[in-house]
């Protein structure tokens, strides 16, 4: 058969018979491979028969998939990968990779210069409730001062309040003017009367305030402290598959990561984690390095912390 001839069959042959008769070439079983590479049996046998719609996840682990179980059988992974793209990937698929690179680009952390700790983090929290808390005070102070709850004399009144019924905080819409009165008149002692009862109803309203400021500065609490998020961060010196879920199953991240790269990434813990080649990637937790073990063709897959 001529060289001609030779380099047409291997070109009409598809991703899944060229696989499939390089494992029977070194006598290997689905299963072996499976044990190997840490990839379903159905997933192979499906690759094997050019089933890839029924790869579970989807386009994207089927073209991890063949380049790991290529390179596993001595084949070139990137060829079988160009040849699944050209022939068997779906249109919207092949632009699949770039939105979800986009999706997580959102929940990436903002550039930092150095590793992140969540010390400084809650350093910070603590100063702006404390912040928050000075700026309630000092509102309530003012209030205080403006709707007269003090005499002149800096102090409350404390005059017996003449009224049978339950006191009411009645504030005018402008302070009247001062005037000069006769003091032995019975107009004046009515009007004298009539403004304790006034001050004595309103110095029952500072309770009030200092229990709106309270459950303010607990709501203003509540909310620095959820912002508190846990951060991962990947640097690569080589090629590979990053994923990433959080506490509550959401997808924060799903790609291929090239050498040299980095990825900075905030949630809530704890986080499902897959490497699909570990030899080349270093991660941090809360800016803390982790020791992580996998298998022996890089794959790893667990839970932080």
């Amino acid at each position: 058969m001529s060289d001609e001839n030779i380099t047409k069959s291997s070109a009409e042959e598809t991703p899944g018979d060229r696989l499939k008769a390089a494992r029977k070439a070194k006598g290997l079983t689905l299963e072996e491979v499976s044990e190997t590479l840490h990839i379903l049996p159905s997933n192979l046998r499906a690759i094997e028969d050019n089933r890839f719609d029924q790869v579970l996840k989807g386009a994207t682990f089927v073209r991890g998939y063949l380049r790991r179980y290529g390179e596993h059988l001595g084949l070139e992974g990137e060829s079988l990968v160009a040849q699944y793209n050209e022939h068997f990937a779906a249109p919207e698929t092949k632009t699949a990779k770039s939105g979800v690179k986009r999706a997580a680009r959102s929940w990436r952390a903002r550039p930092l210069g150095g590793m992140t700790t969540s010390r400084p983090r809650r350093a910070i929290s603590a100063v702006w409730r404390g912040l928050v808390l000075v700026v309630f005070v000092a509102a309530a102070a003012g209030m205080v001062l403006q709707l007269g709850w003090f005499d002149d004399r800096g102090a409350t009144s404390s005059a017996p309040s003449t009224s049978t019924g339950p006191a009411m905080l009645t504030l005018p819409a402008e302070q009247p003017v001062p005037e000069l009165v006769d003091p032995d008149s019975e107009a004046t002692r009515d009007e004298g009367t009539a403004e304790m009862v006034s001050d004595q109803d309103i110095t029952r309203a500072p309770g009030n305030a200092d229990e709106v400021v309270k459950d303010e500065a607990s709501l203003t609490t509540d909310m620095a402290s959820e912002s508190l998020l846990d951060s991962l961060r990947f640097e690569l010196t080589g090629d590979s598959w990053i994923e990433v879920r959080d506490a509550s199953g959401n997808r924060l991240y799903a790609d291929l990561v090239r050498a040299g790269g980095q990825v900075d990434l905030e949630g809530n813990a704890p986080f499902s984690i897959i490497v699909g080649d570990g030899r080349g990637v270093s991660i941090s937790y809360n800016g803390r390095l982790l020791n992580y073990s996998y298998a022996r063709n890089g794959y790893a897959e667990f839970t932080v912390p």
